[in-house]
């Protein structure tokens, strides 16, 4: 006995929308994107989220860097901030970024939290990529 066909797109939809809430919980993608199913209850969105770069060198605390890699890459990883894509855009960064004492740059993935009164910025993922000897 075989499954109808008309029960395909609903499963397949179920089965979108569960892996989209399993990768906005375990992974920061934003609810707009992987399906959109959250996209309505949240204001979580790359509109609300933000890229830094920082230079890392022999000074304690690090510097705004400013060079920007490609916008794509960028609001890619505003949406989906995976290590590898931050670490991407680090490399990008130290591609062209070279100021004296400067060993590598962090780049960081924030977001804007709303509250009754306040809005204040919660750090989602940060990466250091170091430069090579």
């Amino acid at each position: 006995m075989s499954t109808p066909i008309w029960k395909l797109p609903p499963a397949v939809l179920v089965a979108v929308a569960v892996v989209q809430v399993g990768l906005t919980a375990t992974t920061d993608l934003s609810p707009w994107k992987g399906g959109g199913f959250g996209m309505f209850a949240t204001t979580d969105s790359a509109r609300f989220r933000t890229l830094r770069y920082y230079a890392l060198g022999a000074e304690s605390e690090p510097r705004i860097v400013g060079a920007k890699p490609p916008a794509r890459a960028e609001h890619t990883a505003k949406i989906f901030p995976a290590l590898e894509l931050l670490e991407g855009l680090g490399e990008d960064v130290l591609a062209v970024e070279h100021p004296p004492g400067f060993n590598g740059v962090r780049v960081q993935v924030n977001r804007v939290v709303f509250s009754d009164a306040t809005l204040t910025m919660e750090r989602l993922r940060e990466v250091d990529v170091r430069s090579p000897p």
